[in-house]
């Protein structure tokens, strides 16, 4: 059956799965925030339905990153103890740290699975992991439903003008080149080593830099 078909058909229980599945699978996480968006555009104005349509969503991510979580931890059976003891004073080291790194890598369109991975083969604490990722995926499903009503909620007061679509697709297209050229990794860096107040500045100068044009060479 294909997957906006399972959408459609289960409604809820089909975003759940589809989500869980793609979330699943290290590095593929898009298809699945693409149907979440799908079903979210067919609600219309049920708020009720919408809340359980980002828990759903945040839980079934939250879910399958404890699958990935367990996929590096069984990659420890074929490190050295040497590499394994490095990772554990690492570990014990930035436990302080990694709660907002995993939650910031959580909430935003990064390539999370190449820290989350690595947690698993360090063992870190699954409660607290667990915690940070489903915050972060909440608030991240949280900005995909409230995009996708904004931009119904234009098009149908507007009665479906062709002036209003094209304005929709084009801020959506700026929206998706900021996501882009944003240099996340740096952004996470500074909210894990200078705090939220920092990370929220750098944030705010990448968001700016990714949508000024740059000459070649100076990016």
């Amino acid at each position: 059956m294909p997957i906006d078909q399972l959408v459609e058909t289960y409604g809820l229980l089909g975003v759940f799965l589809v989500i869980f599945i793609s979330h699943a699978i290290p590095f593929s996480y898009l298809p699945g925030w693409y149907y979440l968006i799908i079903y979210a555009s067919t609600i219309g104005d049920n708020t009720p339905l919408k809340v359980l349509s980002i828990v759903s969503a945040a839980l079934a991510a939250s879910l399958a990153k404890v699958a990935v979580y367990y996929m590096g931890r069984g990659f420890r059976h074929v490190l050295s103890e040497k590499t394994k003891k490095g990772m554990e004073l690492f570990n014990r080291i930035a436990s302080r740290s990694m709660v907002l790194a995993i939650f910031v890598f959580a909430a935003l369109p990064l390539p999370d699975d190449i820290l989350y991975i690595p947690l698993g083969i360090m063992g870190y604490d699954i409660k607290r992991y667990l915690a940070a990722v489903f915050l972060g995926k909440l608030i991240l499903a949280t900005l995909f439903v409230a995009y996708t009503d904004i931009v119904s909620s234009m098009i149908r007061t507007t009665n479906y003008d062709v002036n209003a679509v094209v304005a929709t697709v084009i801020a959506t297209v700026i929206i998706s080149v900021m996501v882009i050229r944003t240099r996340w990794f740096d952004v996470v860096e500074t909210f894990v080593s200078k705090g939220w107040k920092r990370g929220m500045l750098a944030l705010l100068r990448e968001v700016f830099r990714a949508l000024i044009p740059i000459r070649r060479g100076q990016d």
